[in-house]
């Protein structure tokens, strides 16, 4: 800012030079206050300073008196700003440096600092001796809070602009590539070079169809702008790479279509995120319909095995009473078998619903001995025209298995391999080999943890499946096979032994094409695994007169416990309700031998039974028996000190083996 009528010498003309000064400077005042800037007057000869009433303003001052008390210059400046001012000011004084023109930070009345811009300039008299050092100040502080702004936002601009994936294009009238800004081989694979000159159409794409490309000639020849359009091509090492690309017609001053900008950029890393939260969200349903499925098949074994149970009991019963010659032994004989068939059915029912599998025993143990053996059984049973391929692992390939059930699964995959090549001649293909699974991989199979796995793969060159069959085909009693010609418990049996096994299982398959099912077993056993305890062999003994007390829910199986227990030589009391049992030990504890409770009963279960007897008898055995023996039950039942657990479906056989084992601990050794 210019210092207007203030000159550099003080004017000539005989009079009072103090009066003039006086006039100058309320001139120089009267026009610095119609620009709002505050002026200043050092008296270099008497040492004496000057501020106008508009500078102290400027600083938050109204009491002149207050502001001589506290300003002072030097001070005042901010000590980033202090010694360059005070430079420029000392060095114009004593005259080795220009006038002062510098933006610097003074504290004001309420102790914040504010940006000003001095300007100021020395005075000097007719013999050139410097008389004045006069300027004046202005408030900038909004402007260098803007300035600050501007210069963060276009910081925030260039980083992001180098960050950026994406690229900018240019096309003329004729729709071919002109210009290219910001195109870099990362990001399109080829050059820029490759593009000018050319169609979008003409540069290497893959999975787009001539007549995808002919809607997007036909939108850009109506000059029509368009967004994320997508194009498909390989980089040179063959992955698919994902490009959006965006544009928007260009005319001229008198409307002529003179060509398209655009914007491009590289998806790649988006769409293969989109694929996986695809992949992972089908996952989830299809855990979640297989959890919902195997719950209702496994409460519905369970009850069935209760049924059951008490068709067993009753049959020995039964025989018991009519003996071996009674003229109805052979339809109780029809029963029996008809009862194994349905507790078969059962089995698979609940290893379908991770119920059957018995983690405790499963060991680790090597493969290739246990897949040998069910495909010698197999190849027995297998038409002609079907082959059975199987090479043996070049190395030793072991996982931690449960043998009975790696036979039964896969058993049910080469069957339905087989079934797959509906009636014609074809190939079951069976592989085998260790793998080590990284984090990422592990966890595109399932919630598996990564580490080494034992990879089992059945393939048939069969019919295949669409992708509606391929979803459900784990589905029990789910089947494409005509009524009568299979139960569709064989794959679902199969996902329910993988589970079991903590593994996974997948299917690849296109309709005409076949199908590939391929399961992951954990190689080495997981933390807090531990042997099976072996059970005493031991037959059928009867009681001495030893009092047992029976609890169950169920009315039928507490009829046949109770003819059961009698029949071979027990005493027998039996509850419907776990409370009442409980209250019959609490007013006599000494009256029983051993308690048989069942586990799953309203209101109070069996470990919750046991908790209770041992609060008041700790010594009493408890057997418990269920529908079904998890894992989970095993281990609290340990817990909690229970001397046995039973099928509850096997109660007449083993009921007595096991009451003689738990009363008569000597014998059992």
């Amino acid at each position: 800012m210019t210092q207007g009528p203030l000159s550099t010498e003080l004017p000539p003309e005989p009079g009072d030079a103090e009066a003039r000064l006086r006039l100058l400077r309320d001139r120089l005042e009267i026009a610095l206050r119609a620009t709002n800037d505050g002026l200043w007057d050092w008296d270099l000869i008497e040492d004496k300073v000057y501020f106008s009433p508009r500078f102290r303003e400027l600083l938050g001052y109204d009491d002149e008196q207050a502001f001589h008390q506290d300003f002072v210059l030097r001070s005042s400046l901010h000590p980033d700003d202090r010694d360059a001012a005070a430079g420029d000011i000392d060095r114009h004084v004593h005259g080795d440096g220009p006038p002062l023109d510098r933006v610097y930070r003074l504290r004001c009345r309420d102790q914040r600092y504010r940006w000003f811009h001095g300007r100021g300039r020395v005075l000097r008299g007719p013999d050139g001796r410097a008389q004045h050092f006069a300027g004046a100040i202005t408030d900038v502080t909004e402007r260098m809070a803007a300035e600050e702004a501007l210069r963060a936002s276009e910081q925030r601009f260039r980083e992001l602009t180098e960050l950026s994936a994406d690229w900018f294009w240019e096309q003329d009238a004729d729709l071919r590539f002109t210009r290219m800004i910001g195109h870099t081989a990362d990001n399109m694979i080829t050059t820029p070079a490759q593009h000018i000159g050319l169609y979008r159409w003409d540069l290497p794409h893959v999975d787009m169809s001539d007549e995808v490309w002919q809607r997007h000639r036909e939108q850009l020849q109506r000059h029509e702008p368009f967004r994320d359009f997508e194009i498909r091509r390989l980089d040179n090492k063959g992955r698919l790479t994902v490009l959006h690309t965006s544009g928007k017609p260009v005319f001229d001053a008198h409307g002529t279509f003179i060509g398209y900008h655009g914007v491009g950029r590289n998806v790649t890393s988006l769409h293969l995120a989109e694929t996986r939260r695809s992949e992972l969200e089908e996952q989830l349903r299809e855990s979640q319909k297989m959890e919902a499925v195997g719950t209702l098949a496994g409460g519905i074994a369970h009850d069935f095995n209760n049924i059951l149970g008490a068709i067993f009991g009753h049959l020995q019963l039964a025989r018991h009473a009519l003996g071996d010659e009674h003229p109805v032994a052979d339809h109780l004989d029809q029963i029996d078998r008809s009862a194994q068939r349905a507790r078969a059915l059962v089995q698979q029912i609940l290893t379908f619903s991770r119920r059957g599998g018995d983690q405790q025993t499963r060991h680790a143990q090597a493969l290739h001995p246990l897949v040998a053996e069910t495909l010698s059984l197999l190849r027995a049973t297998l038409p002609a025209g079907v082959a059975l391929d199987y090479t043996p692992p070049e190395e030793p390939v072991q996982a931690v298995v449960n043998a009975d059930q790696l036979h039964q699964m896969l058993m049910n995959l080469c069957i339905n391999g087989w079934h797959a090549l509906d009636g014609q001649a074809g190939r079951v293909t069976i592989a085998l080999r260790q793998v080590e699974l990284d984090r990422r991989a592990a966890s595109r199979l399932g919630k598996l943890p990564p580490g080494a796995y034992a990879q089992l793969t059945v393939s048939d060159n069969g019919c295949g499946m669409d992708e509606a069959t391929r979803s459900r085909v784990f589905e029990p009693f789910f089947t494409t096979r005509p009524v009568g010609q299979g139960t569709g418990l064989g794959l679902a049996v199969v996902h329910g032994i993988v589970a079991a096994h903590r593994g996974a299982i997948g299917v690849r398959s296109k309709p005409g094409r076949g199908s590939s099912f391929t399961v992951h077993l954990p190689a080495n056993e997981p933390e807090g695994m531990v042997p099976a305890p072996t059970s005493q062999p031991g037959g059928v003994a009867q009681g001495r007169g030893q009092h047992v007390l029976y609890i169950d829910d169920d009315e039928v199986m507490m009829v046949m416990v109770e003819g059961l227990l009698q029949s071979i030589g027990y005493r027998a009391t039996v509850h419907g309700r776990p409370a009442k049992a409980v209250a019959a030990v609490r007013a006599k504890p000494q009256a029983f031998d051993v308690v048989v409770t069942d586990f799953n009963m309203p209101g109070m279960s069996g470990l919750d039974v046991v908790r209770e007897i041992a609060a008041i008898r700790p010594d009493l055995p408890v057997i418990i028996s269920s529908g079904y023996l998890s894992d989970e039950l095993r281990a609290e039942a340990a817990l909690f000190g229970v001397v046995e657990l039973m099928a509850k479906e096997n109660s007449v056989l083993e009921l007595p083996l096991r009451l003689h084992r738990v009363l008569n601990p000597s014998a059992a050794e």
